[in-house]
């Protein structure tokens, strides 16, 4: 997924992506202590996991359509990547969730967010979901969630440059 339509026109998701993962620094701490979570395994994934591990960031984990893609990225450790269907499996470890799927709707919704902060009820950080779907992978009632920060590519507007989004 290099672009798609958005309300404000075309998105550049590489361009996106970095201000995304700064925005996430700056709201957690350094990546590098995170367990992150790719939904998602196409382009922007495998971007994703690049500019993590150029961060330090060595705790990332993949859900997709297509596990068997992040499998290869990830030196065949299949206990990292997840069908979708298996979300729930591991949503709950998640201290930072970068959503980029090609899907035409949410693919986590907020029963499922509502789920994994049970699970996580020892945790004093914020889960941070970063939707960068278009249009949006996430149920907008999971940004009204106690415990949760959602940002999707319209709190980026002011953030990127007319180079990132046009």
């Amino acid at each position: 997924m290099a672009g798609g339509d958005s309300p404000g026109g075309e998105v550049d998701h590489k361009s996106v992506l970095p201000r995304a993962l700064d925005a996430a620094a700056t709201i957690l701490g350094p990546l590098s202590n995170l367990f992150v979570l790719v939904v998602g395994t196409g382009e922007i994934a495998e971007e994703a996991l690049k500019d993590l591990r150029r961060r330090g960031v060595r705790d990332v984990a993949f859900v997709g359509r297509d596990p068997s893609r992040a499998i290869t990225w990830e030196s065949g450790h299949p206990e990292r990547a997840w069908s979708l269907e298996e979300i729930d499996k591991v949503l709950w470890r998640a201290d930072l969730v970068i959503v980029c799927s090609r899907a035409t709707g949410p693919v986590i919704t907020a029963e499922q967010v509502r789920h994994a902060l049970a699970l996580r009820c020892f945790r004093t950080r914020p889960l941070l979901i970063l939707d960068l779907g278009v249009p949006g992978d996430v149920e907008a009632e999971v940004g009204r969630l106690a415990g949760v920060q959602l940002r999707n590519l319209d709190s980026f507007r002011g953030e990127v440059g007319a180079e990132g989004i046009s």
